[in-house]
């Protein structure tokens, strides 16, 4: 799914659509069990005039979503309690540090794992409005009740306006394929119009102003809600309208659900073997709609991390092409954890990538399985680094939304010790030769080419491992064994680039957006 945002002159008309939608919503959401109950759909419906039953049913699906997201917010918060517990475990037996910093880590990690415990303990939901503000209201108030002070009270009435500001949501409406995208909605993107019509007799003309790349997505868009082919999902305010919609349909790669579920439906449910290949056809009917104006053999290995991105092409046992994507400038250009530039540039870069890759006609695209955590035991300058610069749920969705808008197979492998196989098996710089060992295990898991997924080092070049460790015998080593030799010697085996890589190192300078 992808979303754009389209501007249009404000309308204070709209506002009372948005709050009586932003309040039935937060009804909808305080009262899960509630939801599919008939007399409360009625009362609620009652009170707010301007929501009608499809306006209730978009309000119970974002409901749902908004729960989903709030479980696995608190299953997280879960899940580094236990992490923490485990780190302040093992910082007592850690030898190797001293004991003021032991001391200092046990301080930090105690004190952060007591205060999750106590969001879970509370067990505490959203709050429409934000937490924040409503502890500065609560604050305020507190010391006016205290003091007696008017500062206080002239504190609490600009925060209360703000808080209220916050609560109002977007007026939002799942859309329908076969009701034009949208039945509370007539768009009309070639003359860059959007008529909203809440009820009978009532309609609101939006002159949007949509960017050059936007209109021509819009364009291809309108074609299909023409043919009543493209369910659109719209958010509206009173100054902004947000439209999402199936990224893979729009560009011909979606999955053929609707004629699947025909097909399936033509069979009795106990024959469950057929109805599972029924679904395994229409899978492969999609894959060779996305394959056929690409070399299915054809693969790119993408190496992340916050200061280089690696890349390699591959087909079969020819390397077609590899580049190395210098980040290091833009990382500095981070001010005040504002990331807003890197992403700017990011987007270009990526760009840049694909087009890339749709050249030489690529299959898939092969990135290695990423979830960095932060680390008390790194300085403050690498977790800023590392969580907050490299943007990195940024570049996923990137490559998500780029290889969905290409048919690109995106596949993600286990990238354990692959910057230390591919430092040993590549002559290249170190991310590249990481990128070109993630595109050999992306072959391998896809059955293209038949190798080990740890490769057998006596089958490497002699001065690949000599040359870092003259006096070692490799040839019944596992890669594991091999790897704590190096760290237990504390040996360096990332390449550095050399001279002659100029050609292939790209130095990405800022572009001010």
């Amino acid at each position: 799914m992808h979303t754009i945002d389209l501007y249009f002159r404000e309308n204070p008309e709209l506002r009372p659509y948005q709050a009586q939608y932003s309040w039935l919503f937060r009804k909808v959401y305080s009262n899960m069990e509630l939801m599919d109950d008939k007399q409360f759909r009625e009362e609620q419906l009652a009170k707010h005039p301007l929501m009608d039953a499809s306006i209730y049913g978009s309000a119970v699906m974002q409901a749902k979503m908004k729960h989903a997201q709030s479980e696995t917010a608190k299953k997280k918060r879960i899940e580094l309690i236990e992490r923490y517990c485990t780190e302040i475990e093992e910082l007592k037996t850690d030898d190797s540090m001293q004991a003021s910093n032991r001391r200092y880590l046990h301080y930090k990690l105690n004190k952060k794992k007591n205060r999750l415990e106590r969001k879970v303990r509370k067990d505490s939901d959203i709050t429409f409005g934000g937490k924040r503000l409503s502890g500065e209201i609560t604050y305020n108030h507190n010391m006016l009740a205290k003091t007696g002070d008017a500062k206080y009270q002239a504190t609490i009435e600009v925060k209360k306006a703000e808080f209220a500001e916050k609560r109002i949501l977007p007026y939002y409406v799942v859309g329908r394929a076969c009701e034009g995208g949208n039945r509370k909605f007539d768009f009309d993107f070639r003359n860059s119009k959007i008529t909203f019509k809440p009820s009978k007799g009532v309609k609101f003309l939006l002159e949007v102003h949509p960017g050059k790349e936007q209109w021509k997505i819009l364009q291809r868009l309108q074609d299909l809600i023409d043919n009543n082919s493209i369910s659109i999902t719209v958010g509206l305010s009173t100054k902004k309208i947000s439209i999402t919609y199936d990224n893979e349909l729009l560009n011909g790669y979606a999955f053929n659900d609707k004629l699947c579920k025909a097909q399936q439906s033509e069979l009795p449910k106990e024959c469950k073997e057929e109805r599972k290949q029924v679904w395994i056809n229409w899978k492969r009917e999609q894959e060779s709609r996305m394959l056929s104006d690409k070399i299915g053999t054809r693969f790119a290995g993408i190496d992340l991390n916050p200061e280089y991105i690696g890349l390699t092409i591959r087909d079969m046992d020819k390397i077609l092409a590899v580049r190395c994507y210098d980040l290091h400038e833009l990382v500095g250009v981070m001010k005040n954890n504002d990331t807003t530039e890197i992403c700017f540039n990011l987007a270009n870069i990526w760009k840049s990538i694909f087009k890339m890759l749709e050249h030489y006609q690529v299959s898939h695209l092969i990135t290695e399985e990423l979830d960095f955590k932060h680390s008390e035991k790194k300085s403050r300058s690498m977790n800023r680094k590392c969580k907050v610069a490299w943007c990195l749920d940024y570049q996923k969705g990137l490559i998500e939304r780029r290889c969905q808008n290409t048919g690109i197979k995106h596949l993600e492998v286990n990238a354990s010790y692959s910057s230390f196989v591919g430092n040993l098996m590549n002559p290249w710089f170190d991310p590249i030769s990481a990128s070109a060992e993630i595109c050999r295990r992306g072959m391998i898991m896809k059955k293209v080419i038949s190798e080990e997924w740890y490769p057998d080092l006596g089958q490497l070049h002699p001065d690949n491992i000599k040359s870092y460790v003259p006096d070692l015998e490799v040839i019944h080593m596992t890669v594991r064994a091999l790897y704590k030799v190096f760290t237990s010697r504390d040996i360096r085996y990332r390449r550095l680039g050399k001279p002659q890589f100029k050609s292939k190192l790209i130095k990405c300078h800022i572009l001010r957006c």
